[in-house]
């Protein structure tokens, strides 16, 4: 799957650089992911991966309307397809969170395309190294500089939320052995991976990237129209009594090895699920049998102005069907 869409992706984009062509891949791979049953990590790939928002952006039976700030791109930098160390940060270029780059801090001056190249292991222990995080100094008027994580660009974004620089598969195993090592403490069964749960996981977490936030207005584990989570597990029969979740936002720090260590990325969640009772009552709990999980970036949230890369996990789980 994963060699797939790479090929896809890079042909297209080494053929022509056009947002015509973003939108023939979308195409390409959804027909590919339909006439696969085998490929486990099905997926639903949206316009938010893949193109800039437009006005509305449709998720399944759910419209978002994204803020007018989510548009003012004036800098450029963001909409820009490279995936060196400096995500095109350039000193002096004004980014439309009106603050203007200072400097630009490469510790680890890695293309994302190379880091994905380097061995589970290395990238994990890599992911690890805080000396690693590549950063920007932001200033604006009045007000003296602050030092940011350097936040992806747009090819980076994308080819995280499609599965080229992580691996879906692998993401999932890795949490699954977590959660498993640690219901095996309290003598728990084991949880499996089931495609059907990742579908509504994945779902969830396009819709929570696309919105900016876990909570819709302020309310937690409903979707965008103020439907209850379970309906986006519609291919779980009775999903409103079978299907549970956990949800959690985190951001990028710099380091370009986070975004390509499976293993980093599930305990970035899992420890955080693992610290709060209620999150971890759910991955506990003896009665689910199955769970699976998905993790999308986006440069908005409804946090603070913009100045970092948001991570939006869901892990989602269900009793037996």
């Amino acid at each position: 799957y994963n060699r797939i869409v790479k090929r896809l992706y890079y042909y297209a984009k080494g053929m022509i650089k056009m947002r015509i062509v973003k939108k023939l891949i979308v195409s390409s791979i959804g027909l590919l992911l339909a006439s696969s049953p085998n490929i486990i990590a099905i997926t639903s790939i949206t316009p938010m991966n893949l193109e800039l928002p437009q006005k509305n952006v449709v998720f399944a039976k759910t419209v978002t309307k994204l803020p007018t700030s989510y548009y003012k791109y004036a800098d450029g930098r963001f909409n820009t397809d490279t995936l060196d160390a400096s995500l095109s940060y350039k000193r002096n270029i004004k980014l439309w969170t009106n603050d203007i780059v200072d400097r630009v801090i490469i510790r680890t001056n890695v293309s994302f395309e190379n880091a994905a190249k380097a061995s589970d292991t290395v990238a994990y222990r890599n992911a690890l190294n805080p000396g690693l995080r590549n950063q920007v100094v932001l200033r604006r008027s009045g007000m003296r500089p602050m030092v940011y994580p350097m936040k992806l660009n747009y090819e980076a974004q994308t080819e995280f939320n499609i599965g080229i620089l992580i691996d879906i598969k692998k993401l999932n195993k890795e949490m699954i052995n977590l959660v498993n090592k640690e219901r095996k403490t309290k003598r728990l069964k084991p949880l499996k991976y089931d495609a059907r749960v990742y579908e509504g996981a994945l779902l969830r977490s396009n819709e929570l990237a696309a919105y900016g936030h876990i909570n819709i207005n302020g309310k937690s584990h409903v979707r965008p129209n103020f439907e209850r989570f379970n309906t986006a597990f519609e291919r779980i029969p009775n999903s409103i009594y079978k299907v549970g979740e956990n949800t959690a936002m985190n951001f990028y720090r710099g380091n370009p090895y986070e975004l390509v260590s499976e293993k980093y990325m599930a305990e970035k969640f899992f420890n955080q699920w693992k610290a709060s009772p209620g999150h971890y009552k759910n991955m506990m709990r003896p009665d689910y049998k199955y769970m699976a999980v998905s993790i999308k970036a986006n440069h908005f949230n409804e946090i603070e102005l913009g100045r970092y890369t948001y991570f939006f996990g869901v892990q989602g789980f269900s009793r037996a069907y």
